[in-house]
């Protein structure tokens, strides 16, 4: 967080008016399970109209037709392992990352398909940008 990232494989859109841009990363070939119920989290996000959300899909598996369907207002983009280390450095095989109107981690998350951490980072988003409830972000129970 607080590192200054360049995208260029995404459309940065400037005519947000203090918007920001939300990254989810999947690496195809190492992440079979990393779509699981985070599409829903996702998609609530939507409410936030200043904020654009981008998957980037790494790895010849792609996008699973019916994850595509399910995204909403969501810019998908098939991306090189190069491009994204050349841009990011080495990542998990799901990282999401919130980027601020400058240009600026603002919030960042990174996992393997098996780690759980009981931390909803759509809510974390959600709660920050004003848009969810904050007894959303754990995401288990007690």
């Amino acid at each position: 967080m607080g590192a200054r990232v360049s995208l260029p494989m995404i459309e940065r859109s400037d005519d947000l008016g203090g918007g920001a841009e939300l990254v989810w990363v999947v690496d195809s070939d190492r992440c079979d399970g990393c779509f699981g119920d985070g599409v829903a989290a996702w998609n609530a996000l939507a409410a936030d109209s200043s904020l654009r959300r981008h998957l980037l899909v790494v790895g010849a598996g792609g996008l699973p037709g019916e994850v595509r369907r399910a995204l909403r207002g969501t810019t998908v983009t098939a991306v090189t392992r190069e491009e994204v280390e050349a841009a990011l450095g080495p990542l998990l095989p799901t990282t999401k990352f919130l980027v601020g109107s400058e240009g600026t981690v603002l919030l960042a998350d990174s996992r393997t398909v098996n780690s759980e951490c009981g931390w909803s980072f759509e809510a974390q988003v959600g709660v920050l940008r004003g848009v969810l409830p904050s007894a959303l972000i754990r995401n288990t129970q007690p």
